[in-house]
């Protein structure tokens, strides 16, 4: 089962040039709102797929969304454009397949550290 189009982060590398770093956080923070957005669309509709988790990486975070599950396996796709290092996990990298029990974990643990921090509480 895959994620459905409109649903999927598709959005492409920052170019960090220097002129402006200001511009490039802003482009990554809107970025970071987007995915934040269609993860949440996609939870109305699908308990995993769509979802997103974060992985701690150097002096950043690296995202991935679920976009796709095959049987007992899921597959983890990096979004690019938020962390301005374009760092990727040494283990997932740019994407990879990964047991859906293990996705189940990931999305539900960042969904409940979303809900634990929330300004809503």
């Amino acid at each position: 089962m895959k994620l459905e189009k409109e649903l999927t982060y598709n959005r492409h590398e920052i170019v960090v040039t220097g002129n402006s770093i200001d511009d490039d956080i802003k482009n990554s923070e809107e970025n970071l709102k987007h995915l934040k957005e269609l993860a949440e669309k996609a939870e109305n509709t699908h308990p995993l797929l769509g979802g997103i988790f974060s992985v701690s990486v150097a002096d950043g975070k690296v995202f991935y969304q679920i976009t796709e599950i095959k049987g007992k396996t899921a597959y983890a796709n990096r979004c690019a454009g938020i962390c301005l290092d374009e760092y990727s996990d040494m283990i997932l990298g740019d994407g990879a397949w990964i047991p859906l029990n293990k996705a189940n974990d990931f999305v539900v643990g960042y969904r409940a550290l979303v809900k634990l921090f929330s300004k809503k509480n």
